[in-house]
C-alpha cells in the first residue's frame, strides 16, 4: 500500500503577556471648603440731614399701587425762609418713596408763577418738581382747582399725594377713595395743627415730613435758598 506522509504541525508561537504595570498609590488631598464674601453694606441715601425715620405705610393699600404722583399745593404749606428749596422738595419725596414704597412718577408743584421769586421757581426745577402756574388776576381757589383736575385723571395704579392741610382737599381724597384710588396726604410735622381736621380723616395715609422749622446750614449754590 503506498505510504502516507504526515505532516507534523508546526507549533504556535507562544505568547507572552505584557508586563504588569505597578500604579502608583492615588494621593488624597484635602477637601477645600467655600467661602463667599459677605455682602456689601446697602448704601444709605441721604436727601436732607436729620430725615429721622419715616413711618411705613404700605400695608394700609393691600392692592399696592406701583407709583405716587404728588401735588405739592406750595401756597399753603410753602418752603420756610432760609430753607433750601430743594430739600425741602426732596424731603418731601423722599418720605412718600419711604412710606408707600413706590417711586415717583409725577411731581407738581402749584403757585402763582408771576407772585413766586425766581429763586423758588429755579429750585423747584433744580429739584425735578414742575410747577403748575396757578395765577387768575385775583381769583381764590386757583390751586385748588387745578389740583382736582389734575387728580382725577389719574392712572388707577398710582397713589394721590397731596401736599396741604386744606380741608378742600377732603372732598376729593374722599371721591378717590371711593373709586378706590390710594390717597394720602403730607402735612408739615412741626406745624400739626395747621392740617384740616376733615382732611385727616379722609385720606387713609398721613405721612408726617419736618418741614417748617428745618434750615439749609449753607446753600450749595448761589439762589438755593427761598427768601420770601
Amino acid at each position: 500500500p503506498p505510504q502516507t506522509t504526515v505532516t507534523p504541525k508546526k507549533a504556535s508561537p507562544q505568547t507572552t503577556s505584557p508586563p504588569q504595570t505597578t500604579m502608583p498609590p492615588r494621593r488624597t488631598y484635602p477637601k477645600k471648603t467655600l467661602t463667599t464674601a459677605a455682602p456689601p453694606p446697602p448704601v444709605k441715601e441721604t436727601l436732607a440731614p436729620d430725615l429721622g425715620a419715616t413711618p411705613k405705610m404700605a400695608h394700609l393699600f393691600p392692592n399696592g399701587p406701583k407709583h405716587a404722583v404728588i401735588h405739592w399745593d406750595i401756597e399753603n404749606i410753602g418752603v420756610p425762609k432760609g430753607a433750601s428749596v430743594i430739600e425741602t422738595a426732596k424731603r418731601i419725596g423722599y418720605a412718600v418713596r419711604e412710606a408707600l414704597n413706590v417711586s415717583i412718577k409725577g411731581y407738581f408743584a402749584y403757585l402763582d408763577t408771576h407772585k413766586t421769586s425766581a429763586v423758588v421757581l429755579d429750585g423747584l426745577g433744580k429739584a425735578g418738581v414742575d410747577c403748575i402756574d396757578c395765577s387768575a388776576n385775583g381769583k381764590r381757589g386757583q390751586a385748588d382747582y387745578r389740583i382736582i383736575a389734575r387728580a382725577l385723571t389719574s392712572d388707577s395704579d398710582a397713589a394721590v399725594v397731596i401736599v396741604s392741610g386744606d380741608g378742600d382737599m377732603a372732598h376729593l381724597l374722599s371721591v378717590l377713595e371711593q373709586h378706590g384710588q390710594a390717597t394720602a396726604i403730607v402735612y408739615d410735622k412741626n406745624n400739626r395743627q395747621s392740617v384740616s381736621t376733615a382732611l385727616l380723616e379722609a385720606t387713609r395715609c398721613a405721612i408726617p415730613v419736618e418741614i417748617s422749622g428745618e434750615k439749609s446750614p449753607a446753600p450749595s449754590a448761589p439762589g438755593s435758598s427761598a427768601s420770601s
